[in-house]
């Protein structure tokens, strides 16, 4: 949950499974280690991705799983004991499934996803997730109704990575933007306001990590980890790279972050090495 605006539940942590189960621990300050306070049972797959939600604070969990399967989880925090449970669930239609049910949540047939999600990100203004797949496709969630939104499009390949633009606003004076990024090598920048594609930024190899920077003066860059061990970094409005950070040599690189104020680059990849780069 949200440290600044949620103090009393800043020590929750949500971790997902091998054995399908959600389980939420808290940290005990006495025992100075985390205690477990719930399992949370629904999915039918390994869980690959989840979190909290930053709109509302952490009032829910998310999950996604192996199977296709997203769980929005409610009660988790808010209540006292906790009671976690499952608020709303998505999961690919099978032929034995209530087609009625599963058009009342998605509007048609083939607006979900058709195999395993990767990972998820929600939004900070909005009840929204994102969601990639390993069936090549994003999808657009508003998890407060449990309505599918969108089915934003296909990469060629598994979707790897998913993020709202840090600044995305419902204010009309900005415009909203989400990317995915995939083993394809492309990052798609969808413009959420037509679900269509805004730009689509080309690596040499495939692409499992991108961060969107913070502030308001770099909101349209973004900076990508390849897996050819560079790092890029790209100007959402035209698509152009506009710088190369090269030191990890050849490899994966599977995690990147960017610091608040924009002024460093945090990366790591699979040569077990972590660097810190400063933004000029």
């Amino acid at each position: 949950p949200n440290k600044e605006n949620n103090k009393k539940y800043k020590n929750i942590l949500m971790a997902g499974s091998l054995d399908k189960n959600v389980w939420i621990y808290q940290y005990n300050k006495q025992l100075k280690q985390f205690q477990e306070t719930q399992v949370l049972s629904g999915h039918s797959g390994e869980i690959e991705c989840g979190g909290f939600t930053k709109f509302n604070n952490g009032k829910y969990g998310y999950s996604g799983d192996k199977d296709g399967m997203i769980i929005i989880w409610e009660n988790i925090i808010d209540c006292d004991p906790f009671s976690g449970k499952k608020k709303h669930s998505f999961k690919p239609l099978e032929s034995n499934d209530n087609t009625e049910y599963y058009m009342n949540k998605t509007g048609n047939i083939g607006l979900y996803h058709e195999s395993g999600i990767n990972c998820i990100d929600d939004c900070s203004t909005a009840p929204l997730l994102i969601s990639g797949s390993s069936d090549h496709s994003v999808c657009l969630i508003n998890y407060e109704n449990g309505k599918v939104l969108q089915k934003l499009g296909k990469h060629r390949d598994s979707v790897e990575y998913v993020q709202f633009n840090k600044l995305y606003k419902q204010e009309i004076k900005y415009t909203n933007y989400a990317s995915s990024s995939s083993l394809d090598g492309i990052i798609k920048v969808w413009d959420l306001n037509t679900g269509k594609i805004r730009n689509e930024l080309e690596h040499d190899d495939g692409v499992i990590v991108h961060e969107w920077f913070n502030t308001e003066k770099n909101s349209n860059l973004i900076v990508s980890g390849c897996m050819n061990g560079i790092i890029y970094i790209w100007d959402s409005r035209n698509a152009k790279s506009i710088k190369q950070l090269r030191g990890h040599g050849k490899c994966i690189i599977q995690s990147l972050k960017i610091t608040n104020d924009d002024k460093y680059i945090i990366s790591g990849g699979d040569d077990s090495i972590a660097m810190v780069w400063k933004v000029e």
